[in-house]
């Protein structure tokens, strides 16, 4: 992994930490977050941190949430050992591929317009749904549409 990241913590106004991430575009990110995380509008404040290599940011990521286990990061956190990420279901597809009736081609349709990755939207979706899926699968479901 290359370049710079930055570690960001979205914290509540009681000061818990609500999540934690890790990126190299805290712009981008954030407006990300702010189009539809659970956490979103319960966050008060970010403390961010100066920037360092992007490995090195992932290890403090991994770490922190370690650490502090913020009720909205799964992955990496203690609180959260027995709980499976698991991959999509039939359900998922259909939720997200708008079979029933959710707005989200148009939203991943939009976003592969504005030059967005798979990789991104399939983050965009997990933060939207709670469905975890890979980018190859909405690659797969949407490649014909939003090419």
């Amino acid at each position: 992994m290359t370049g710079l990241g930055v570690v960001y913590e979205a914290h509540s106004a009681e000061g818990d930490v609500l999540y934690v991430g890790a990126t190299s575009n805290l712009t981008t990110r954030l407006r990300t977050h702010s189009r539809g995380a659970r956490w979103w509008d319960e966050a008060a404040y970010f403390v961010v941190t100066d920037p360092m290599d992007r490995g090195r940011a992932s290890a403090v990521e991994r770490d922190r949430i370690s650490d502090a286990r913020p009720p909205h990061n799964v992955q990496h956190n203690p609180d959260h050992r027995n709980e499976v990420r698991r991959p999509a279901t039939s359900y998922a597809a259909d939720l997200i591929t708008g079979r029933l009736g959710e707005p989200l081609p148009g939203y991943v349709i939009g976003c592969r317009q504005q030059g967005q990755s798979w990789h991104r939207i399939a983050l965009d979706l997990y933060e939207r749904t709670g469905v975890l899926v890979t980018d190859e699968t909405v690659r797969r479901w949407f490649g014909a549409t939003a090419a």
